[in-house]
C-alpha cells in the first residue's frame, strides 16, 4: 500500500510559548494596526518500538502574521492555527491544541496589556511557541510489521527444517483439488 509509511503525531512530549520581541514606535498606534508575528517550531521526533529508540525525524518553522484583533477572539485564532497545524497532521480537537490556543492569547494579550500600560508603542510583537512531538507509525505500518514478521519467521522455519518451506494455504488447496483429480480419474479406469 502507498500509504504504509504515513506517521503521524499522537502524543505531544512539550510546549511553550514565550514573547519573543517587539518592534517598537514613538508614536501610539491604535491596537488594530498592531501585528502578531508568530513563529511556531515542531520538532517531531519518532519511536521505532522494536528496538525501544526515539530519534529525531524533521523540524519544522512556519511563521503566521495577523492582527491583534484575532489574537483577542479564541474562534479567529483557531480558524487561522488550524489551517497550519493541519497541515502539519496535529489532532486538532485534542487537550494539547486547546492548551497550546489558550497558552497562545494567555501570552500575547498579556504582553499587549503590559506594553499599552508601559506607554510603550509597538508596531510588531513576537510571540514564539516550540512543541515537540511523538511520532507513532499508522495501523497500515502495523501490517507491514506483522508481514516482516511472518517473513522472518519463515526464514527461521526453512533454517531449523534443513530448507523445507512450510506449506501455504493455496498449495494445500491446489494439492487437495490434485488429489480429487486423480481420485476421480483412477475410478473411471476401474
Amino acid at each position: 500500500m502507498a500509504s504504509a509509511s504515513i506517521l503521524y503525531p499522537s502524543d505531544v512530549i512539550s510546549h511553550h510559548v514565550h514573547h519573543h520581541g517587539l518592534i517598537q514606535q514613538k508614536r501610539p498606534l491604535p491596537p488594530s494596526h498592531i501585528q502578531i508575528k508568530l513563529i511556531v517550531d515542531i520538532n517531531l521526533l519518532r519511536h521505532d518500538p522494536i528496538i525501544d529508540n526515539y530519534t529525531n525525524c524533521f523540524s519544522v518553522q512556519q511563521t503566521l502574521r495577523f492582527g491583534l484583533n484575532i489574537l483577542q477572539n479564541r474562534n479567529n485564532l483557531h480558524e487561522l492555527l488550524a489551517s497550519a497545524f493541519t497541515r502539519l497532521r496535529i489532532d486538532m480537537p485534542s487537550a494539547f491544541y486547546n492548551t497550546l490556543v489558550q497558552e497562545i492569547m494567555g501570552c500575547g494579550v498579556g504582553i499587549a496589556n503590559r506594553t499599552f500600560d508601559s506607554a510603550w508603542y509597538c508596531k510588531v510583537m513576537y510571540l514564539h511557541s516550540t512543541i515537540q512531538a511523538l511520532l507513532v507509525e499508522s495501523e497500515i505500518n502495523q501490517e507491514t510489521l506483522m508481514s516482516r514478521a511472518l517473513a522472518e519467521s519463515r526464514s527461521e522455519f526453512e533454517r531449523i527444517n534443513n530448507g523445507m518451506v512450510a506449506a501455504t494455504e493455496s498449495s494445500i488447496k491446489e494439492m487437495i483439488e490434485k488429489v480429487k483429480v486423480e481420485a476421480g480419474d483412477e475410478e473411471k479406469c476401474m
